[in-house]
């Protein structure tokens, strides 16, 4: 167990073996994790000996964290433990030691259990293809309820395409904005944006907040926030996928995220949003009833919502708390006792946490999105 700042404390096990001061030193953990990547990333960087000299690490190897928050800290979910595989590492000799300096980069187990063959057709709504799948790999699910019965087929074999093309063309109503993602704790989500931000918020965000206020469970005290903007031309051709850089695990490397473009800049004004398409058709241009009937509108729709939540704030926070991705939040700004960056105040959804612990420091970067700024200081786009 490696004690740190804040009353936290962190448990590390690599391959069966529990991390501690006698067999290793622990410099930086770091948890990567957004919407749009999918899944999130472990890298971990330390000095291994004495046990793991016998038992070296190889890709594959179980590692398991678990960070026990103080009782005051308000906890998003029941369980604690994460659990990955060792996707890649390096490892050096360092002078004067008896071990090994590894950096370590681990994708969660449920990314290998995803990441498989299947030719299973489902029936029924997108919700019960993330429940089925969940359900066949024992992946723990949290989905709401759509409307958009068919038959889903696996195009390609591989079930993390499955989601995306399920997500994709997911539809509840005609101002849905569906989004799937697997969290740090390996829960495999399926959400609407829309009525996620219409909520009640999890998290309260204050910024320059007087340090005599009392802090209840669900505050977070945020630092230096960047306010980005990423609408215009360039992201509406694009589409959903301007949040800087992911882990891709195909080039064992950080690439900046797109999706393909769906229609060509110069269409970009003129995009139907009253999709019409009472006729289904296969391949062969027979009539089918294979898909239901926003299947193409979903697409559209889902696409343009995603590229809508172009308002970005990066901030960052030394007191941490269990915030998950797709969390709600009510962000603040405080200065003297009076509200400002009235711009940038309200609601919006989590859909990047950076969670680093390097000795005894702690800190998360969280990135915030939603579709505008705020015309008053109590109203959210």
């Amino acid at each position: 167990m490696e004690s740190l700042g804040n009353s936290l404390s962190l448990i590390l096990s690599i391959n069966g073996i529990t991390c501690s001061e006698a067999n290793s030193k622990i410099f930086k953990v770091t948890i990567e994790e957004s919407i749009p990547s999918e899944f999130p990333l472990l890298q971990i960087s330390a000095l291994l000996k004495n046990e793991f000299i016998v038992a070296p690490i190889y890709d594959g190897a179980v590692v398991e964290l678990t960070v026990e928050y103080p009782e005051h800290v308000k906890r998003s979910k029941e369980y604690g433990l994460m659990r990955y595989r060792v996707f890649y590492y390096e490892a050096h000799e360092v002078s004067n030691e008896i071990g090994l300096q590894y950096l370590i980069t681990c994708m969660p187990e449920e990314y290998y259990k995803l990441n498989t063959i299947s030719d299973q057709v489902f029936e029924g709504s997108s919700s019960s293809v993330f429940s089925g799948i969940g359900k066949a790999l024992k992946i723990g699910t949290d989905l709401c309820n759509t409307n958009d019965t068919q038959v889903w087929f696996n195009l390609d074999g591989n079930r993390i395409s499955l989601l995306r093309h399920t997500c994709l063309h997911s539809f509840i109503d005609i101002l849905s904005v569906m989004c799937w993602w697997v969290d740090r704790y390996g829960i495999l989500h399926l959400k609407n944006f829309t009525d996620d931000i219409m909520r009640e918020t999890t998290w309260k965000f204050l910024h320059n907040t007087d340090e005599s206020v009392e802090k209840e469970p669900n505050v977070v005290i945020i630092n230096s926030p960047q306010y980005i903007s990423v609408s215009g031309e360039n992201n509406t051709k694009e589409g959903y996928g301007k949040f800087g850089l992911v882990f891709s695990p195909q080039d064992n490397k950080h690439e900046a995220f797109r999706v393909q473009k769906f229609y060509s800049g110069a269409e970009q004004l003129n995009v139907n949003r009253e999709i019409a398409n009472p006729m289904k058709y296969d391949s062969l241009g027979l009539n089918t009833t294979n898909v239901h009937p926003y299947y193409f509108q979903a697409e559209e729709q889902n696409q343009r919502g995603r590229a809508l939540y172009s308002n970005i704030i990066e901030c960052f926070a030394i007191d941490l708390q269990d915030v998950l991705l797709g969390d709600t939040v009510y962000y603040e700004m405080k200065m003297g006792g009076t509200v400002e960056g009235v711009a940038y105040t309200g609601k919006y959804i989590i859909i990047g946490i950076e969670t680093v612990f390097s000795g005894r420091n702690t800190m998360a970067k969280y990135t915030l999105a939603r579709q505008g700024i705020s015309v008053k200081s109590n109203e959210a786009a």
